[in-house]
């Protein structure tokens, strides 16, 4: 840790005993230590005073989590996590999933939303592997001779519904 001389009417740093800056182990906050014979210092997070530990650079609120929400006051790290919060107040996703109609704000999440299933083809009977929406089931379907595979399928109403993993 560094060295520095301390300056007591700089109100843009928090001071720490020793143990309560432990507690901070896995943060990536730098702390400068400190020492000083002449005045005490007071720790923010326990309130005890102290001659000899550590400070950092206070972190506002506001300078964390920079973009704020217009609607609901939510704030977020980033203007792209913003922007996917706003989707949930407009409705407008710009995915969604074909059956289920759930928005998504990335394909990653898309993806993520479906499920891998091993269907039969009705026209040649060879297995194949889809992404399915898990709220989608064969069962329900009324022509169930329409799963086909990708080579059988040309445009058949139930496989617009699935993603073929070949």
């Amino acid at each position: 840790m560094a060295e520095c001389i301390v300056d007591r009417t700089a109100v843009e740093f928090s001071y720490f005993c020793a143990p309560c800056k432990d507690g901070f182990r896995n943060s990536k906050r730098i702390f400068y230590t400190i020492s000083s014979e002449e005045s005490e210092f007071t720790c923010t997070k326990c309130g005890k005073t102290f001659t000899s530990g550590c400070k950092t650079k206070k972190i506002h609120s506001c300078d964390a989590l920079p973009h704020r929400c217009d609607e609901c006051g939510k704030r977020f790290r980033t203007s792209t996590l913003l922007q996917y919060h706003s989707y949930k107040h407009s409705l407008a996703w710009p995915l969604r999933c074909f059956i289920c109609q759930k928005g998504f704000p990335a394909t990653f999440r898309l993806k993520r939303h479906l499920v891998t299933e091993t269907f039969e083809c009705s026209q040649c009977s060879t297995s194949f592997r889809a992404n399915v929406c898990p709220h989608w089931r064969p069962e329900f379907m009324v022509d169930k001779d329409e799963i086909k595979c990708k080579k059988c399928s040309s445009g058949s109403r139930a496989n617009k519904y699935m993603t073929y993993i070949t």
